[in-house]
């Protein structure tokens, strides 16, 4: 036959739950790596402007340009794709709350 639901609001839970995403360490320091490049590239592009004399303005601004364009898009996507990512839940029965932590832009 069919299987017997029970009718109503199902039973409040009894205990507390705590959750850790197992990736949450390596997401952290992907996203501080990934950080670090961007810095690292804003703080190049004015040095290829100033100092790569041998080759011309154009090609200074637009290799400076792109070394800055793809360190904020690749962090920024980065951030935009695995910003969902659950590294710690924690549900308190007693209060019936859930505190959910993801992570900052900055990787906090």
């Amino acid at each position: 036959g069919r299987p017997l639901r029970p009718s109503g609001p199902p039973p409040p839970a009894t205990s507390d739950v705590h959750y850790l995403g197992p990736l949450s360490k390596t997401h952290k320091v992907l996203k501080q790596v990934s950080i670090a490049n961007t810095a690292i590239a804003l703080i190049a592009a004015p040095m290829i402007l100033e100092w790569a004399d041998n080759i011309s303005t154009v090609s200074r601004y637009g290799l400076a340009g792109s070394l800055v364009f793809f360190g904020l898009m690749t962090t920024g996507a980065l951030h935009w794709i695995t910003h969902p990512y659950v590294h710690e839940l924690r549900f308190t029965a007693d209060t019936q709350t859930i505190n959910v932590r993801t992570t900052t832009l900055l990787g906090g």
